[in-house]
């Protein structure tokens, strides 16, 4: 149930806040840039009227839980539900917009979500379906034909206008999970040099990293050597600690590159560290697929579980910058 989020942040690659929605197809163009790929079977929540607005989407209850019945299913869809609901209600989001992605026509189940935000005293704009090039009114009604409106998000002009801003929408959650696995043959060159590397001081992983932030493609001996900076606790904390906004747009690709050549001993650590990154850059689909493969190798790697935690409580990155401000 841990919902992938992702804040309003200050990226490059991201859609600009002043994107203005007016219609349900607006904003059904700007779900997959605001999540960072193209939902399915999906539950998408975009907020709107909090002191800082958040986006969201969780996986929907899986079809074979209808088969192991009613309770089962209730029990999950319950939990996806609650997953959204908890952070908009904690951070005083006033409206939310949410999209089921799903060939499942369920409406009492909708309705149901509906009255659900409603009661918690979140005003809903809609509540859609999309399947398939099509909308749907998810609880029915709204004169909207139960065959539904043909839609292509691709070439909405919101999405056009992401796409000459340099966004990149990845296919799917897969595409972001694939992005993140090891190249084997890449961590290879990179292992036995491990083993000899020693400990960089501060001041050359601070050099190496200016140097290698939008540069060259880092060698097998860079790699090694920003791996195992992480294993060292001084410098370690080092990369935490100092991390900033401004600078974690730049450093997400540059630690996501380091993780797809790190050997699978130090991928929790490295893994860990990109998911903090991803975070700080606001970008909540990344974040969750790193700690994910953080946690596959060490299922209770403590870095990758505090990560979490700040995504699953949808806490905004600018609160790191507050804390190290006070």
């Amino acid at each position: 149930m841990d919902p992938d989020t992702r804040q309003n942040p200050h990226h490059p690659s991201h859609p600009p806040s002043h994107y203005v929605a007016r219609s349900a197809e607006d904003l059904l163009a700007l779900v997959a840039p605001v999540i960072g790929f193209e939902p399915t079977e999906s539950l998408v929540m975009m907020t709107f009227g909090a002191r800082r607005s958040f986006h969201a989407r969780v996986d929907l209850p899986a079809p074979d839980l209808v088969r192991g019945g009613p309770e089962t299913f209730e029990e999950h869809w319950c939990g996806t539900v609650d997953s959204l609901l908890e952070p908009a209600v904690r951070h005083r989001v006033q409206r939310v917009f949410l999209a089921l992605y799903t060939g499942r026509d369920d409406r009492r189940r909708a309705r149901w979500l509906l009255r659900r935000f409603r009661e918690a005293g979140v005003e809903v704009i809609d509540v859609l379906r999309v399947h398939e090039g099509r909308w749907y009114a998810a609880c029915g009604g709204g004169g909207v034909p139960d065959h539904g409106v043909p839609f292509d998000p691709t070439t909405h002009p919101m999405r056009v206008r992401t796409v000459l801003d340099g966004l990149v929408v990845q296919q799917d959650r897969e595409a972001v999970v694939a992005s993140l696995r090891t190249d084997e043959e890449a961590a290879s060159l990179v292992a036995p040099l491990l083993a000899d590397e020693p400990a960089p001081t501060a001041e050359v992983l601070d050099a190496l990293l200016e140097r290698l932030v939008g540069g060259p493609r880092p060698s097998a001996a860079e790699v090694a050597t920003l791996v195992r900076a992480t294993t060292v606790p001084a410098l370690r904390d080092r990369l935490w600690v100092g991390a900033e906004r401004a600078t974690a747009v730049h450093l997400e690709p540059l630690w996501a590159e380091v993780l797809r050549r790190t050997p699978a001993a130090s991928v929790p650590e490295v893994a860990a560290l990109v998911a903090f990154t991803a975070w700080l850059a606001g970008n909540g689909a990344l974040s969750w697929c790193a700690v994910d493969r953080a946690r596959e190798v060490e299922p209770g790697h403590p870095r990758a579980g505090l990560v979490a935690r700040l995504l699953e409580r949808a806490v905004p990155p600018e609160t790191w910058e507050e804390r190290r401000a006070g």
